[in-house]
């Protein structure tokens, strides 16, 4: 196999292994979203800002347990603890200060890593850091594709 094949093979494999390592969670955790960011310090001491929590979708849920729901005004789902239980006839449960149906309930809280997010967060806040970073992505992507080629070049005028 040439060095060119083998860079775009790596190429390749750079962009479509995060899709199926993120197909394989939705599947695993049996939630759409199964990774989020914690972007408040809300529920500090025991989760920070930054901090991505690991969803699971759970046939009951219980006092204390942390839970990611949709809302309609919200852009992002939103995490809160589950303070009180109550079914009602509709099935409804009351939790939070927060009236909630299951239809709502993206899942609940199986894990976290502490703090990875910051890096995403800062992103998503500082447009001039958005652009520094795609500018250097975009560099570092041509001189790797050209550094590839000037190789391969090399290889076959010298060989």
């Amino acid at each position: 196999m040439s060095l060119n094949c083998k860079h775009t093979l790596h190429l390749c494999l750079a962009f479509i292994s995060p899709a199926i390592i993120w197909s394989l969670l939705q599947y695993q955790m049996g939630v759409e979203c199964p990774v989020v960011i914690l972007e408040s310090g809300a529920l500090a001491p025991s989760h920070h800002r930054g901090d991505v929590l690991i969803l699971k979708k759970k046939p009951t849920y219980k006092l204390g347990d942390l839970i990611v729901f949709n809302v309609e005004r919200a852009p992002r789902p939103v995490v809160h603890r589950v303070i009180s239980l109550v079914v009602d006839a509709d099935g409804s449960t009351l939790g939070n200060m927060r009236r909630l149906n299951d239809s709502q309930v993206i899942g609940g809280v199986e894990g976290y890593l502490s703090l990875i997010g910051v890096p995403i967060l800062l992103l998503s806040d500082s447009t001039c850091l958005q652009t520094l970073c795609w500018s250097a992505l975009c560099w570092l992507s041509y001189n790797y594709i050209f550094s590839s080629a000037v190789t391969v070049q090399e290889e076959g005028i010298v060989g």
